[in-house]
């Protein structure tokens, strides 16, 4: 789960916390010295440039953690899954040989992430967009299966079909 280690690597890792403290201040943590995490978001979707910086950052470091992951633990029949929404973003899909895109309709993605969220449409829309190239693997040189999360059908039926 990339997002959820890129969050645990954020909090612990002194070398980013100190990358983060350089380029954006004292602002990037609370009072209690954990990640601002609005603050973050507010400079980081504000402005490309700084996104890319972040994406760097945070990627480089999420792709060396799953790398020491995979080799420490091996795999489970021949198979270890990696979670990740920015898997050509992060260089992840270099270490696959098979994609699960997990889908859904736009608006079903952004009314699921505006009640878990906070965020305003406006504001996933812009991070939608951002992301916008994730889903495009024409590029990709491996087999690349859409799974769609609509709430109408079993994700479990369909991933247990495409397992074999």
């Amino acid at each position: 789960d990339c997002d959820f280690e890129a969050r645990r690597i954020m909090e612990n890792s002194a070398e980013i916390r100190s990358s983060l403290r350089e380029r954006w201040g004292e602002e990037t943590f609370g009072p209690d010295g954990s990640l601002c995490r609005p603050f973050i978001a507010s400079c980081a979707f504000a402005d490309p440039v700084e996104l890319a910086w972040l994406d760097r950052l945070v990627h480089t470091a999420v792709r060396y953690d799953f790398n020491v992951w995979r080799r420490r633990v091996g795999s489970f029949h021949g198979m270890v899954f990696v979670e990740s929404a920015l898997l050509k973003k992060s260089g992840l899909v270099d270490d696959c040989n098979r994609v699960w895109l997990v889908d859904a309709p736009r608006q079903l993605r952004m009314e699921r992430v505006m009640k878990r969220s906070g965020l305003t449409a406006a504001q996933i829309g812009e991070r939608m967009e951002s992301q916008s190239d994730e889903f495009d693997f024409s590029a990709i040189d491996i087999p690349v299966d859409t799974i769609v999360n609509d709430g109408r059908s079993s994700l479990l039926d369909r991933l247990v079909e495409l397992q074999r």
